[in-house]
């Protein structure tokens, strides 16, 4: 058995939420955000926490058009791992996130969470939500 974490980013433009597994690889708790400081910072910071959380693998959010292909943002995140995934301390993978922003929004909205407190957690959300679906799928 591994007994490694696995490390969830869901990038964004300004935010990159967080989650992190359990040691068994079976649940997903949300981590906080990384405010985006740039490609090269972004990518020295995950790294910090991948060393920080003992990831043994680090999932990023990829998110396809409905059909299938890939949009101006999947094609800006897919460079963006291209670059990171060599800096980091262990394996890199793509994960499907399709509609777990909206998935996220929909959760934080009828918790009656205000706009400001929505906008702090849904990259979180999200992150913890692509990080259920990738653990659900490979357990």
């Amino acid at each position: 058995m591994n007994y490694k974490r696995i490390l969830c980013l869901d990038l964004g433009d300004t935010r990159i939420g967080l989650a992190v597994s359990d040691l068994l690889g079976i649940t997903a708790q949300g981590c906080g955000v990384l405010i985006s400081n740039g490609e090269e910072k972004d990518i020295e910071n995950i790294r910090k926490l991948a060393i920080e959380k003992d990831a043994g693998l680090i999932v990023v959010g990829f998110p396809i058009n409905m059909d299938g292909t890939k949009g101006a943002k999947a094609q800006k995140i897919e460079s963006f791992f291209l670059k990171m995934k060599d800096e980091m301390p262990c394996e890199c993978v793509l994960w499907d996130e399709r509609l777990t922003t909206k998935q996220a929004e929909r959760f934080i909205e009828e918790a009656g969470y205000n706009w400001k407190k929505k906008r702090e957690i849904i990259d979180e959300m999200a992150a913890q939500l692509i990080l259920q679906s990738y653990l659900d799928c490979n357990i």
